[in-house]
């Protein structure tokens, strides 16, 4: 039987070598990237998309696998993106990194 020290370990391994690996094979970036094109077709200019949400839920690693490239940084720990980031897509599509939102009591 496995101790959860090796059970951690294996898990820690494994994620190192998923973030290694090359992100255009991302299932559902082809989709998305796809909606994103004909929508830009539609408006006949420019569009920018933002991509929002909590701390630490894959924001940048959408943009990464929409990309097929490494275009932000990522990591496990919230905060790795500091600020906004704008990422051109194509020539029609510019990507938004934005930082965690974080709601207050006020």
């Amino acid at each position: 039987m496995a101790t959860s020290t090796t059970i951690f370990k294996k898990s820690m391994t494994e994620k190192e070598a998923m973030a290694s690996k090359q992100t255009s094979s991302v299932t559902g970036a082809e989709k998305l990237q796809k909606i994103l094109f004909s929508y830009s077709k539609k408006q006949e200019k420019k569009i920018t998309v933002a991509i929002v949400g909590f701390p630490n839920v894959g924001k940048s690693s959408i943009i990464n696998s929409l990309k097929g490239a490494r275009a932000t940084a990522v990591g496990n720990t919230p905060g790795v993106t500091k600020s906004m980031q704008e990422i051109n897509l194509n020539k029609a599509i510019v990507l938004v990194d934005s930082p965690g939102i974080i709601s207050t009591d006020d």
